[in-house]
C-alpha cells in the first residue's frame, strides 16, 4: 500500500477525532447538568459510544502517521484519539497512589 492510499486512514482518524471532541464534552456537560432525568441513559450511550470509536481509531491514527497527508491533521487526529484513554490511565494511577501512598491514620 503506497503512501498516497493512506489518505483515506487519516481522513477517517480526522473525523473520528473531530466526533470525540465535539461529543464527549458535550455529553458530560449534559450529564452534569440533568442528574436524575430521562436523558441520561442517552447521553450515557452517546458518551460511552464516543470513547470507544475513539479507542479504536488510534490504530488507524498511528498508521495513518505514514502517508503524505498534512502533518499538523495527522498528529492532532493522533493526540485527539488519544486522550481519552489517557485521561482514564492519569485517574487510575491518581486513585493508586491516594490509596497506597497516604499516611496512615
Amino acid at each position: 500500500m503506497g503512501r498516497q492510499d493512506l489518505k483515506i486512514f487519516t481522513t477517517v482518524s480526522f473525523y473520528i477525532a473531530m466526533v470525540t471532541i465535539i461529543s464527549l464534552p458535550i455529553c458530560f456537560f449534559l450529564l452534569s447538568t440533568t442528574a436524575g432525568n430521562s436523558l441520561a441513559p442517552i447521553v450515557k450511550s452517546i458518551a460511552s459510544i464516543a470513547f470507544l470509536i475513539s479507542l479504536a481509531s488510534i490504530p488507524v491514527s498511528t498508521l495513518s502517521m505514514f502517508s503524505k497527508e498534512n502533518l499538523a491533521k495527522r498528529i492532532f487526529a493522533l493526540t485527539v484519539n488519544v486522550l481519552p484513554i489517557s485521561l482514564v490511565l492519569y485517574g487510575f494511577v491518581m486513585e493508586f497512589i491516594d490509596e497506597f501512598f497516604r499516611s496512615a491514620p
